[in-house]
Formats: C-alpha cells, structure tokens, sequence
C-alpha cells in the first residue's frame, strides 16, 4: 500500500509513537516538520475495544479503552496546533451515537472524537 501511494508521488513517513504520550507526539510532529515535506494531514486510526456491561467497567478499563481514541485524538490536535494542515481525520464508529450492547466506553471514545471534529471546525481548522 505505501509503495502505491509513493508510486502516485505521496511521500510516506511511517514511525512508531504511542499517541497517549504527548511529548512522544509533540516529538515525532516536531521531527515531521523538520523533514523534506511538510506534514499535511493526520489520520487518526488507534482505537481498543472492550465487551463487557457498562456497571462492570472499571475506571481503569474505560481509561484504557478511552486512551487511543481520546487522549490520542487530543495530543495529535495540541501538537499540531500551529501546523497547518490539509487534514485531520479520526475514524470515529456509529456506536458514539447509537450505542452498542457491551461498549459503553467505546461508544463514549467515539463520540469524542465525533466532538473533537466538530470543534476543530468550529476554530476554522479541519476535522472530520
């Protein structure tokens, strides 16, 4: 897949960080903005699942499952704060307005992301 999209002419930059930490975020921003290309977009795809009845969820799992999505979504948007970018995507599910039997905390990390976008546009930068 990524040999395609360089074949198209996209320059594809893959590293490792774990979006939950903000300075390992901000750092990897700050080494993509110091590269050839500038980092136009983010696509924001982490997520965790968790099956279980919302009165059996502890603190710790809902942070768990909310870590990826929610944290992550919010480091990468305060990283790129000053970055200008083409695109912010978070892939968000139906469950953030539906709901879904079992994953309560899914669905409230989902519907964050659902917010984050809207805010994001609201300040005249992009989301989706």
């Amino acid at each position: 897949a990524i040999a395609s999209l360089e074949r198209l002419g996209a320059t594809v930059d893959v590293a490792a960080a774990d979006v939950t930490s903000p300075d390992e975020v901000r750092a990897l921003v700050e080494r993509l903005s110091l590269g050839d290309a500038p980092l136009r977009g983010v696509v924001h795809a982490a997520g965790e699942d968790l099956v279980q009845p919302l009165e059996a969820t502890t603190a710790s799992q809902l942070a768990q499952v909310c870590g990826a999505k929610v944290r992550g979504a919010w480091n990468l948007h305060i990283a790129t704060s000053d970055v200008p970018l083409d695109l912010f995507l978070c892939f968000s599910s139906i469950s953030a307005v539906l709901g879904s039997s079992g994953r309560a905390a899914y669905a409230g990390a989902n519907a964050f992301l659902d917010a984050l976008a809207h805010e994001r546009r609201r300040l005249g930068r992009p989301g989706l």
